[in-house]
Parts: structure tokens; sequence; C-alpha cells
């Protein structure tokens, strides 16, 4: 069994491995596996229409535009979300409807709200299709490296595992910023180690070498002029400080208590500036690689 879990790290495949064992050994029910989305559905050919020219027809990351815009599309089929709310870090259903509506700020992937519910719903259960899609492949392929049989009942239950969403992560309720609150707050983010990312005064990290789980270069965010991917309302701040950002350098931080992350968010809400970057696909590149850092934002005249 260790051997298949070592499998499962090399395949990036995210979940919780130790259900998946207990699972396994209990010999828990199978599951069907979710029939292939025909070429001519409604949600195929949205997807096809609307996502696929960036994230691939498979959802790969690997359209025909992916090489011209940074950061990379999400490939879908890692099972790796970056904005997650659940204790698990899978992103639910939720999650994903969530991120197209929204789309996210500082990136070339833009917010699809105004194609109506019906189409984000359907945009959204192809994404969850190629997601299971992906990870059944690479369960597969490492049952099959580890010389295991890639038995239909196994697959089935260990794809369903590793792509079900757990609880909600419920934060503490939030109250208005105090002075006293910021002050805490920066005490925490130098505690916390925040600093040697995203610098002492949240500027952001330059000449790093940060990478994501693909070895692509990134970079911490410009507390102060990024605009801030998952949302700038204190519960959605608390959730990347607490959940982190899966398949990105920013971890979880989990031992804070609840006054610690509240004075923690009320710090990083009071560095926010205004106007935010507005950069290019090409100044990001150069930011993420440390060849040229970008001006910072002033008002127009």
């Amino acid at each position: 069994m260790s051997q298949l879990f070592l499998s499962f790290k090399r395949a990036q495949v995210s979940g919780a491995l130790g259900c998946v064992a207990i699972a396994l050994l209990l010999g828990t029910p199978d599951a069907s596996a979710q029939d292939s989305t025909s070429e001519d559905s409604p949600q195929r050919k949205l997807y096809l229409l609307h996502c696929a020219g960036c994230h691939g027809k498979d959802g790969q990351g690997d359209g025909i535009a992916a090489r011209f815009v940074f950061p990379k599309p999400r490939d879908f089929t890692t099972g790796r979300m970056r904005l997650v709310r659940t204790v698990n870090r899978v992103a639910s259903v939720e999650d994903i409807r969530d991120s197209i509506s929204r789309g996210f700020p500082g990136t070339s992937m833009q917010g699809w709200e105004q194609l109506g519910p019906e189409s984000l719903d359907q945009l959204t259960a192809e994404v969850v299709r190629l997601r299971e899609q992906g990870v059944r492949k690479a369960l597969v392929q490492s049952l099959q490296e580890d010389g295991s049989t890639a038995e239909t009942e196994k697959v089935d239950l260990l794809v369903q595992t590793l792509t079900r969403a757990g609880a909600v992560w419920e934060g503490p309720k939030f109250s208005s910023p105090t002075d006293a609150s910021i002050q805490r707050g920066g005490e925490v983010f130098q505690k916390q180690s925040c600093h040697s990312c995203h610098g002492k005064d949240g500027a952001g990290s330059w000449k790093m070498d940060l990478v994501d789980d693909k070895g692509r270069p990134s970079w911490a965010t410009d507390l102060r002029f990024d605009p801030y991917k998952g949302g700038f309302d204190a519960t959605s701040i608390a959730r990347r400080i607490t959940l982190g950002m899966p398949g990105s350098a920013m971890p979880t931080s989990r031992k804070l208590t609840d006054q610690e992350l509240i004075d923690l968010v009320h710090y990083c809400q009071s560095l926010a500036r205004k106007p935010k970057y507005a950069l290019t696909n090409h100044q990001r590149v150069q930011r993420a690689i440390g060849f040229r850092k970008p001006p910072e934002p002033t008002e127009s005249p």
C-alpha cells in the first residue's frame, strides 16, 4: 500500500489518502463510474466554446491559447483547484462554480457570470467531469506502475474518495477592524513568517524562485496592489490563510487561534491600496521570473 501512496504523490492527485486506504481495507461497496459526456451535450458544447481555447479540450490546461497567457490555465485533471472552502481542500461544486462565475482577478481568467445560472451549472458539471476523468486516468496509471490490478470497482471507489469535497470550513465571526486588532495582526504576520514571502510591508515576493506544483514560476501576492483572487471580504481572506491555495506556494495555517486569524485578516485588509495592478501577460511573466518589477500603480491625473 505504501508504494501505491507514492505513486499517487507522483501523479499529483490530491485527496484524503488515509480514507482511501481505510475504504479499501474495509471493502466499502463500489460506486458506478460516471459515464463520459458526449461531444454534443449542452455542457460539452459550452465548455468547448468558452473554455477549451485555454484549458484544452480535455481540461489539461493545454489549449491553443495557453502559450499566450500567464499564469497558465488551470489543469483540471489533477484535481487541484486553488480556491477551496473545504477542510480537506478538495474543491466542492460550489467552489468550482464560484471560480467560473467570478474569474481570477489579476490573471487572464475572466468571470463568466454573464452566461447566466443554467450555463454556469453546465460548465461546472463539465469541469467536475474532467476532474474525475483526469483523476481516474492517473489512478489507473499509478496502480499499474505499482503492479496492482486496476479493477473497475476499486478505481471507482478511489476516484469518488479523492474527488469528494469535505465539510465546509467554518471561520470565526468577524467584527469591524480596530487599530488594536490591526496592530496585533501585524505581530501575527511576523510570527507566522508571512513576511518571508509577502514582504515586511506586504509588497509581495521578488526574485524568490517561488514555483507552483508544475514547477512554473510564481510570486507571492502584493497585499497592497494585487487584486485578491478569492475575494477581499474577511471570510474569503481567512479561507486563503487557513486552507492555503492547493497547487501553489501558499501553505495552510491551521494552528492560529480565532482571534489571531481575525487580527491577521484585519491587518491584511489594512494594507490594501488603490488602484490595483492591471498587468499584461508579458509583465506578469517578467515579474514571476524576477526580470522586471512592475512600477507601483498610481492615481490617474
